[in-house]
């Protein structure tokens, strides 16, 4: 059975224990620098106190068509790709994994910007990813013959399970969330489902990074991403391999 999947959005993130953020306008203009992508329109510079949480962006950065966004925060930075509102439109995980010229450079131009010029330490990373699949049934009904013996009948289902893996050389731990998804315009159409993937190095593990093991991180984890839905359409019996 063909499934008709795509990308709703992904999003890469960079954790740090400290930032030089005494200049935030020189933050904007670094990333207005970066040749694989045109940060240079509008970027937000937002006045957030001080003691605001660390995790609240203090600069905010997106592309002339809104598919890329970066946003610097005291402790993390969020690099986000969104596909078009419309599901039709969704971004095939392939083409994304093979997106040289603009996903892979932003990561690398990021993180020399983070750590070379704003002196960042590098703590932890992760990606996280989320597929729209279209069902040609009820997204219970799919979800109760992937994962349970018998039929439950809830009006909603939220999966979530953890698994503890190892990619390339570092240790993570992987979320699966599967949640039915439902029309605003029909509720009684809920044939799709959202499967969102979470891959985050563990917080026990202290890793020295740089831009060629977080691409590779990168690039792993996509592939894993794309494996794991391919499993779950395909699982035969039930049950995930």
């Amino acid at each position: 059975m063909k499934f008709d999947k795509g990308l709703s959005d992904i999003q890469f993130v960079f954790f740090y224990s400290a930032m030089d953020f005494s200049d935030k306008i020189s933050i904007a203009q670094s990333f207005g620098k970066i040749q694989s992508i045109n940060f240079k329109e509008n970027p937000m510079i937002l006045p957030i106190p001080n003691d605001s949480p660390p995790e609240i962006p203090r600069v905010i950065l997106k592309d002339a068509s809104k598919s890329y966004s970066v946003n610097v925060a005291l402790d993390r930075t969020d690099i986000q790709f969104h596909s078009e509102e419309d599901k039709a439109t969704l971004t095939p995980l392939s083409k994304i994994e093979n997106a040289e010229n603009i996903l892979f450079p932003l990561l690398s131009d990021t993180y020399e910007i983070l750590t070379a010029c704003f002196g960042a330490k590098m703590t932890r990373i992760a990606l996280i990813a989320k597929e729209i699949v279209k069902l040609q049934e009820s997204s219970k009904v799919f979800l109760n013959r992937v994962y349970f013996k018998k039929d439950t009948n809830p009006f909603e289902m939220n999966l979530a399970f953890l698994y503890k893996e190892k990619i390339n050389e570092f240790q993570v731990n992987r979320w699966l969330r599967l949640n039915t998804l439902r029309k605003k315009s029909n509720q009684n159409d809920d044939k799709a489902i959202s499967i969102i993937s979470d891959i985050n190095t563990v917080v026990e593990s202290q890793y020295k990074f740089n831009v060629s093991n977080v691409k590779q991180y990168a690039v792993s984890s996509i592939k894993t991403i794309g494996t794991i839905t391919k499993e779950i359409l395909q699982s035969p019996n039930g049950k995930t391999k």
